[in-house]
């Protein structure tokens, strides 16, 4: 029996326009999703970066408002009270790892030529954490410079004798320190 309803001119879709709608959809929201969770990934990074150098900070002013002669490592030389290996845990794991080691400037000539070699120290605070993307790291340093005359115990101080033509020592000379190949410059 021949049927006598007559298709032409409806309006809709086919089944494979409606799944081809479906899966451009589908792809839209996988990408969007895909894109928020990398988001909260480098946001919870980000977190622990900032957390890792938080922690470096604190650590190199606690070295810093040390006496000199206690800038130090434990078992290390210099040697000192300050630990070589600490885990912190602050909404993670952090390794801390401390490097303290004397520093021989060439200023003043160096091991052999100068009879004190240890002019001053240098402090390296390095905090690592695990992230999504691997091991990951912050790394910060600081010269520790005594207050006192270089001596045989590491110590540094600038003196300036000034002398006449006839090299007699000038009584009350006034004398500037400029540096300007420094940032900022040094007066």
């Amino acid at each position: 029996m021949p049927s006598s309803f007559n298709h032409q001119g409806q309006s809709g879709l086919s089944l494979v326009e409606v799944l081809i709608s479906v899966l451009i959809i589908a792809l839209l929201f996988l990408g969007i999703y895909s894109l928020i969770i990398f988001s909260l990934q480098i946001t919870v990074d980000n977190k622990f970066y900032v957390e890792a150098m938080e922690i470096a900070n604190q650590k190199m002013e606690q070295i810093r408002n040390l006496p000199y002669d206690q800038v130090g490592v434990q078992a290390g030389i210099p040697s000192g009270n300050i630990p070589q290996v600490e885990i912190i845990s602050r909404d993670g794991n952090f390794t801390v790892n401390t490097y303290i080691i004397f520093y021989d400037d060439d200023y003043d000539g160096e091991a052999g030529v100068d009879t004190i070699p240890n002019d001053y120290k240098i402090a390296t605070i390095r905090v690592g954490w695990q992230s999504k993307y691997g091991d990951k790291h912050v790394t910060v340093f600081s010269k520790i410079i005594p207050r006192t005359e270089e001596t045989s115990d590491g110590y540094g101080l600038l003196k300036i004798f000034v002398n006449d033509v006839n090299t007699n020592p000038v009584a009350n000379a006034s004398v500037r320190v400029v540096n300007n190949s420094l940032a900022p410059a040094v007066d």
